[in-house]
């Protein structure tokens, strides 16, 4: 993780801490994503995997859970994983990369078809049916409109910053923002806009809370430079609508248009920086210093 550019990792930092908080949550029942493992048993009856469909995991649970009536669920086994990292030639090339790989994951928004066709042929569909269908519509349309919740909360609230002052508060501005504020009001006269200051307070607290937690996870190498991290870290920061827009809503856009005008999608293998974990490394070198252990 160490290897990539700084964008992706530091995007990354908040998809393991989204993942880890998903699985710790005692109320959520996940959906399976990458690594798992089901009964062999339980994929026969429900007729296998389903070799045209990308986004097989959470595909192949969706199909046993429709199989079982909803009586499904995932447990977490809390083990330790490790996967590459998207990278490629360069910076542009790593970016590119990461890219398309958000936009394949992004493709998995054909299971919110997918489970709508499936549950009208239902008699009755229960409670876990109604579940699952609101988990996965909601992860999907979130992609999308997330960035455009967060972007535009921040720009209805710019009041509060220097910007008016810099414009010198046209009347123009000023006049458009009132109406905004007056549109926003609840009938009991509140100001809901008044509120957002405080979340976004919570939500970079939380953020931050997030990349320590992912530097002490897993800290630099002893060759990063001491102060290469702080201005990385800064400028990223600043940086976050932009990657969020390029990592986040335009791969996740991208792939429903393509689905809603019935455009094809070819799968491309992401290009990957491949470390071998600490296990693997230590067992290659002991191999290599003891040529008669490794032919035992």
């Amino acid at each position: 993780l160490w290897e990539v550019s700084a964008p992706v990792r530091f995007t990354m930092w908040f998809v393991n801490g989204r993942m880890l908080a998903e699985l710790a949550m005692p109320f959520y029942s996940p959906l399976p994503i990458s690594t798992y493992s089901t009964s062999l048993t339980l994929m026969e009856e429900s007729g296998w995997w389903d070799p045209g469909v990308i986004s097989e995991d959470w595909h192949a649970f969706l199909r046993c859970m429709l199989h079982r009536e909803g009586d499904l669920r995932m447990r977490p086994v809390f083990l330790p994983t490790g996967a590459d990292a998207a990278d490629g030639d360069g910076l542009l090339g790593g970016l590119r990369a990461y890219h398309e790989q958000t936009t394949r994951h992004a493709w998995g928004a054909e299971d919110v078809g997918y489970l709508f066709g499936e549950l009208r042929r239902l008699k009755r569909p229960n409670r876990f049916h109604a579940f699952r269908i609101a988990q996965v519509t909601h992860e999907h349309v979130i992609r999308v409109v997330a960035w455009f919740l967060v972007v535009g909360a921040y720009l209805l609230n710019v009041e509060s910053s220097a910007l008016f002052s810099m414009l010198g508060r046209p009347e123009v501005v000023v006049g458009a923002w009132e109406m905004q504020r007056a549109s926003l009001q609840s009938p009991t006269g509140l100001d809901p806009s008044g509120v957002v200051p405080y979340l976004f307070a919570i939500g970079a607290v939380a953020m931050l809370g997030t990349v320590g937690l992912e530097l002490w996870r897993n800290p630099p190498p002893a060759h990063y430079k001491p102060l290469k991290l702080p201005f990385e870290l800064a400028i990223m920061w600043l940086l976050l609508p932009l990657t969020g827009l390029y990592f986040g809503m335009l791969p996740a856009l991208k792939s429903q248009t393509r689905l809603m005008l019935g455009i094809p999608f070819s799968y491309k293998v992401t290009a990957k920086r491949v470390t071998s974990p600490p296990m693997l490394r230590e067992r290659s070198e002991r191999e290599r210093l003891s040529p008669d252990a490794s032919e035992a």
